[in-house]
């Protein structure tokens, strides 16, 4: 939807009267607001001046190198831009995304352009600034990961220069979860040959891993935050030394091969296949619990030690019919 209200901005409005030419590709739309909305996630507003935008307009203007007498019609259409309504208090010395959705999508674009820099210019792309203003939603990760294009050794360079950038953020900042947020998108999905490794103490938030298809990786010293297993297709994840704190899982899930070594869990929440909820939080329990899941899932669970402090190594091993 996005794109198609570009589109008609680039082919029908935003055109010469002279020539019929448009005024900006649809390339050159999205950057500008993606521009926009990365300005209001550093500043944490959700409107900007109208002449802070025409500032951003300007600068882009001249890394394009648009000709000098095109510019002021370019600055008055920035003003009527279909994406940049007034407020709603009906402020008219500024402009917002209709939708927190829509300033979500294009500070997505942004962060996408961030990350495409980041895997090919390394840490220096400017992405450690970006990550570190703010939390950015669930929504905002998904949307640029969705954006990229995901293969093998793009996300393989990308995984490692994340985790590098978060060994490197020694004081707590929003870029330990916001790195711990875009990872789980990072590589949900992606087909890969050899191991994905991601050691980093970063913190993965509540819903980033739900839904996950997730193989052959392994996740070292992270943090958890009300963790949610619910509805993934796993087949060989490991967790080690990490804290997940209290985690989710349910029937509906597939886990094959899944172990958490020296992790720390206090507790559990079991989702039913009828919707019902378990709670664990003995040692024992909690095992007795994962097994179940192991049990419905194609996986039997092995528990390896149960440590009093609740620090525990479970594994859950493949059956052998599937």
């Amino acid at each position: 939807m996005i794109e198609a209200f570009v589109e008609r901005e680039v082919s029908e409005k935003w055109k010469q009267k002279e020539t019929g030419e448009p005024y900006f590709t649809k390339e050159q739309h999205l950057r500008l607001l993606a521009d926009v909305a990365e300005e209001m996630f550093r500043s944490q507003r959700d409107r900007l001046d109208i002449d802070l935008i025409e500032t951003l307009t300007t600068l882009l203007l001249d890394e394009w190198e648009i000709e000098a007498v095109r510019r002021q019609q370019v600055l008055d259409m920035v003003r009527m831009h279909v994406l940049l309504a007034r407020p709603a208090d009906g402020d008219e010395a500024s402009r917002a995304f209709d939708h927190p959705e829509f300033r979500d999508w294009f500070t997505a674009y942004a962060l996408k352009d961030h990350l495409v820099r980041l895997v090919a210019d390394g840490p220096n792309s400017g992405i450690a600034s970006f990550l570190g203003t703010a939390q950015m939603s669930d929504a905002t990760a998904r949307y640029a990961c969705a954006l990229l294009d995901r293969t093998e050794p793009t996300v393989r360079i990308g995984l490692q220069r994340l985790c590098e950038l978060a060994a490197a953020e020694w004081r707590p900042t929003y870029l330990q979860t916001n790195v711990g947020t875009l990872i789980p998108f990072l590589i949900d999905g992606v087909e890969h040959a050899e191991r994905f490794e991601v050691d980093a103490s970063v913190v993965y938030t509540s819903l980033v891993f739900e839904a996950t298809l997730l193989s052959n990786v392994i996740f070292t010293g992270g943090a958890f935050v009300n963790a949610s297993f619910y509805g993934v297709v796993w087949d060989d994840v490991t967790f080690a030394d990490c804290d997940l704190g209290e985690i989710k899982i349910s029937e509906s899930a597939l886990y094959r091969n899944v172990a958490f070594r020296n992790c720390r869990i206090e507790g559990l929440r079991l989702i039913l296949s009828d919707g019902e909820e378990v709670r664990e939080y003995a040692p024992e329990r909690i095992a007795s619990a994962l097994g179940r899941v192991g049990s419905k899932s194609v996986s039997t669970l092995t528990p390896q030690s149960l440590r009093k402090s609740c620090r525990c190594s479970l594994r859950l091993l493949r059956q052998g019919a599937s």
